[in-house]
C-alpha cells in the first residue's frame, strides 16, 4: 500500500475518489475503506464521496419506487443515469492517469521521448 501511496501525486486524489465512488460494481465497504488507505486527505474524501453517495442512494430508492410501474420515461431515465455514470467513470479514469502519469518521476526503463 505505501508504493501505491508513493506513486499517487496529490493532485491525483480528486480523480481517484471520483472514479472509486462511481465505479460500478464495487462493494460499498470497498470504496469508502480504500480512499483513507490510500492517502486520501479527508476535505477531497468528503468533498466528492458525500455527493456522489447521496445522489446515487437516492436514485436507487427511485428505482424501487418506480420499479413496479415503469414507463418509457422511467426507463429513459434510468439508462440515462446510466450512460452519465459510465460517462463520468470514464472521464475520471482519463483524468487519473493523466495525474498519476504527470506526478510520477520516469523510472529508468521508460522510453525516452523523441528530441
Amino acid at each position: 500500500m505505501n508504493a501505491l501511496r508513493r506513486r499517487l501525486p496529490d493532485a491525483a486524489h480528486q480523480p481517484l475518489t471520483i472514479f472509486t465512488m462511481l465505479l460500478p460494481g464495487a462493494p460499498y465497504s470497498a470504496q469508502i475503506y480504500v480512499l483513507p488507505l490510500v492517502g486520501v486527505p479527508l476535505n477531497i474524501y468528503l468533498t466528492w464521496s458525500l455527493p456522489i453517495n447521496v445522489a446515487r442512494s437516492i436514485v436507487g430508492v427511485a428505482f424501487g419506487e418506480f420499479s413496479d410501474r415503469l414507463s418509457p420515461l422511467t426507463v429513459s431515465l434510468f439508462l440515462l443515469y446510466g450512460v452519465i455514470i459510465m460517462a463520468l467513470s470514464a472521464w475520471s479514469f482519463q483524468r487519473l492517469r493523466k495525474k498519476i502519469a504527470a506526478g510520477r518521476p520516469p523510472a529508468e526503463d521508460d522510453p525516452k521521448p523523441p528530441v
